[in-house]
C-alpha cells in the first residue's frame, strides 16, 4: 500500500487508490466524501487538512455531532498534524 509522506503531517498515511482518488478530487472541486464505516475517511481528511494548510489556508473547520467526537478530532488533529497545536481550537455547545 501506498504511503504519502507530508511536511505537515507527523508521520506518512498509508493510502489505497480509491483514498488517493478522493483526495485528488476533494483539493480540485468542492466535495462531500461518502464512505462506509472503516473505509478510511479519517485519512483522507488528514492528507486533505495537510494540503489546504501548506497552500496557505488559514482556518480549516471540522463540523461533528457531538462533544466526545470534537473533542476526539483535535486530539488527533494534535498528533497528526505538524503545526502548533495552539492553532487547533475546538468549539462546542459547551465552550463559554
Amino acid at each position: 500500500m501506498p504511503q504519502v509522506v507530508h511536511p505537515l503531517l507527523r508521520e506518512g498515511v498509508d493510502a489505497r487508490g480509491y483514498q488517493l482518488r478522493s483526495l485528488e478530487r476533494i483539493l480540485s472541486f468542492s466535495s462531500l466524501m461518502v464512505m462506509p464505516t472503516g473505509f478510511g475517511k479519517t485519512a483522507v481528511e488528514w492528507m486533505v487538512m495537510a494540503e489546504f494548510l501548506r497552500n496557505g489556508s488559514q482556518k480549516i473547520v471540522l463540523i461533528a455531532p457531538t462533544t466526545g467526537l470534537v473533542d476526539q478530532q483535535r486530539t488527533m488533529a494534535i498528533e497528526r498534524l505538524n503545526i502548533d497545536p495552539d492553532r487547533i481550537i475546538a468549539y462546542t455547545g459547551e465552550t463559554g
